[in-house]
């Protein structure tokens, strides 16, 4: 499960972003917003709607961190 792992990065990087997570199969529009189509994905935003990063599928909480840092 991703949401551990997502708990993990927002205690390491807090004060630097915000960590939200959409139900897809209760908001199946934003998901078509988002374009995601694979479970679990992580979309990293910059100011305003601009996609700076997305990964796709699991990762431990250190690789997600090095990728974060790398954007924020």
């Amino acid at each position: 499960a991703l949401k551990p792992e997502l708990e993990k990065v927002a205690r390491k990087l807090e004060g630097k972003l915000v960590v939200a997570g959409v139900d897809v199969d209760k908001n199946q529009e934003t998901a078509d917003r988002l374009d995601i189509r694979g479970l679990p994905t992580l979309i990293v935003f910059g100011k305003g709607a601009e996609v700076k990063l997305r990964i796709e599928g699991f990762r431990p909480a250190e690789d997600l961190i090095r990728e974060v840092e790398k954007v924020i």
